[in-house]
């Protein structure tokens, strides 16, 4: 069977393999649908990963144990596996790249089906996702906004890629400006001084991790509970501001040395959660305490 013939076949995710990540129990009063980055950084399976390649779901598996280690203490993790597009479909001209990033956001969308329809309950939940996962969430939120249960949803954090105040408007989930603000949706991205991401896009939204508004006053060092790198936890590791364009901008860290920025100098794209792991351990249990308040009273 060729790869082309392969992958046009419909993931079956009644199957457990075919996710990242899935909570066997559900015991938690929370869940949290996951959408990975992309970890696919060649072309070996074309365009488009295949779903039984072992290294990379190997790679893929501790990178997403990592990220999700954010919402663990809340959440039960559902994180699907899909065919990523290849890193290097940001280097195609839009149009083009577009093709195979729809291909892959068509197995997040069967994947949240599944979801939704047979695992979540009616429990709370948030959706998470970053870089091509919040590609994928956002375009399939904005072009299928009733998908959603809102009435349990607790926030979406989509960070890591471009979010509008038109996506927001078709979502029809508001921008997070408070810390315990819900349903709300939450997102970043971040670069230092003078950083060129790809990823910040006319328009960008952003909220600031450091004290979850979107006011563009710089926030200090000392909001930063602890940044998580390398396997450490590091407390204050930075400040945060929001710039004119939407941009999440710290200064230059201390432990330049120890960082990878694949996509350019000061761009910090791949430490979008690392960097303000603790602020957000903190607001999921934060933002799901106030939904179970809220919901409570019934209003």
């Amino acid at each position: 069977m060729t790869h082309t013939e392969k992958t046009v076949q419909q993931i079956d995710y009644s199957q457990k393999d075919n996710w990242v990540a899935f909570e066997n129990n559900g015991n938690k009063p929370c869940d949290v649908f996951f959408v990975h980055p992309t970890t696919y950084l060649d072309e070996s399976d074309g365009m488009n990963a295949r779903l039984d390649n072992v290294a990379l779901n190997a790679f893929t598996a501790q990178l997403v144990q990592e990220l999700v280690g954010t919402f663990a203490e809340s959440c039960n993790i559902y994180a699907p596996k899909y065919r990523q597009a290849s890193i290097n479909v940001l280097t195609l001209p839009a149009e083009e790249g577009k093709q195979y990033l729809d291909f892959g956001r068509k197995d997040v969308e069967n994947a949240w089906q599944y979801y939704r329809d047979n695992i979540n309950q009616n429990k709370p939940y948030f959706i998470a996702s970053h870089s091509q996962g919040s590609n994928n969430i956002k375009d399939m939120l904005v072009e299928q906004p009733n998908s959603i249960p809102k009435e349990n949803l607790v926030g979406i954090y989509a960070i890591g890629y471009t979010v509008t105040e038109q996506d927001i408007e078709k979502i029809g989930v508001p921008l997070g400006i408070t810390p315990t603000q819900t349903p709300a949706l939450i997102t970043w991205n971040t670069i230092g001084k003078g950083g060129q991401s790809i990823v910040i896009k006319e328009g960008a939204l952003a909220v600031n991790p450091l004290d979850w508004t979107n006011s563009k006053q710089n926030q200090p060092n000392s909001k930063n509970t602890y940044a998580y790198i390398n396997g450490r936890k590091i407390p204050h590791f930075t400040s945060a501001q929001i710039d004119d364009n939407g941009a999440l901008v710290i200064p230059t860290p201390e432990i330049i040395d120890e960082l990878l920025m694949p996509m350019g100098e000061e761009v910090y794209h791949i430490y979008d959660y690392n960097f303000f792991y603790g602020n957000i351990v903190q607001n999921v249990a934060e933002r799901l305490k106030a939904w179970q308040e809220k919901t409570q009273r019934g209003l």
